[in-house]
């Protein structure tokens, strides 16, 4: 399955209302889906509405995700535009920190993939020196997204689009073990 994380504790809106899940899901038909999204938003009846069986929705903190996923179980992981979580102490809740990456280690398969989006180039330039000291190996990244070879098959969340059209260019990165 393709799991989705958002950042523990203090959290963004959840805006997206399935809208990526749900155009990955239908491109990715025979996967499963499991998102870590908002409380509050209504996932059942979105997953209804887009009438997909491939798509399931936790309402959880991301540190728990070995009490949810089997080893390996787990094939993709999106990290899309988690808080960036900008002072010093606290590094240890930035999704793409080495405990986090650990965590990651243990559900996603050995052929798995993290791939993570973001507009904070703070957050993306910490995250492009801690997944490889976490033991990770980054294959590709962009700090232009739209403007890069990566765009091609991008299925662009509300918040990239929000973004995107403010000026912001989006900057993302594929690593695996």
């Amino acid at each position: 399955g393709r799991l989705r994380l958002r950042a523990p504790r203090r959290r963004r809106p959840w805006a997206r209302r399935g809208r990526r899940r749900g155009s990955e899901a239908r491109v990715d038909a025979g996967q499963g889906h499991r998102g870590v999204p908002r409380p509050g938003v209504p996932q059942d009846e979105k997953r209804e509405e887009m009438e997909l069986s491939n798509i399931y929705f936790l309402c959880m903190d991301a540190k728990a995700l070995t009490e949810v996923f089997a080893p390996e179980e787990v094939s993709r992981i999106y990290l899309n535009f988690s808080d960036p979580w900008p002072k010093d102490r606290h590094t240890k809740r930035r999704l793409t920190s080495p405990e986090f990456m650990k965590i990651y280690d243990q559900v996603l398969k050995k052929d798995g993939v993290l791939e993570f989006k973001t507009d904070n180039k703070g957050l993306f330039a910490y995250s492009l020196e801690s997944i490889p000291a976490a033991g990770w190996k980054i294959s590709d990244f962009t700090y232009d997204l739209h403007h890069s070879p990566m765009a091609d098959g991008n299925v662009m969340t509300e918040y990239e689009t929000k973004f995107s059209s403010m000026g912001n260019s989006i900057c993302k990165l594929i690593a695996s073990r």
